[in-house]
C-alpha cells in the first residue's frame, strides 16, 4: 500500500528542516548585518528611526544566533551537554527575545 500524501510531506519536511534553518540563520545574518552597517555608518545615522531599525537588526541577529545555537542538535552535536556558557546564553537570549 501507498503511505497517504500527508505522511510523505511531513517526512520530506524533517529531512529539509536542518538545511532550512542554516538557511534562515545565514540570509538573516549577512541581510541584518548589512542593514545595520547601512544603517548606523552613512549619513542615515542622523535620523531617530533608523537608529531604532539598526536596534532592531542587531537584536534580530542575537535571536538568529539563538535560533541556530536552540537547533544545532539536529545535526548531532550537543553544544548544551558540552559547552555550559552556550546554554546559558541561549536560554538568556531565547527568554530577551520572545
Amino acid at each position: 500500500m501507498t503511505e497517504p500524501i500527508q505522511i510523505v510531506l511531513i517526512r520530506l519536511l524533517i529531512q529539509i528542516e536542518p538545511f532550512y534553518i542554516v538557511l534562515v540563520v545565514v540570509v538573516g545574518l549577512i541581510g541584518n548585518t548589512i542593514s545595520f552597517g547601512i544603517f548606523l555608518f552613512t549619513k542615515l545615522h542622523h535620523k531617530h528611526s533608523n537608529f531604532i531599525l539598526s536596534a532592531l537588526a542587531l537584536c534580530d541577529n542575537g535571536f538568529l544566533i539563538t535560533l541556530f545555537f536552540a537547533n544545532i542538535n539536529i545535526f548531532n552535536y550537543d553544544l548544551f551537554n558540552t559547552f555550559d556558557i552556550v546554554c546559558k546564553f541561549t536560554v538568556y537570549f531565547t527568554l530577551v527575545n520572545y
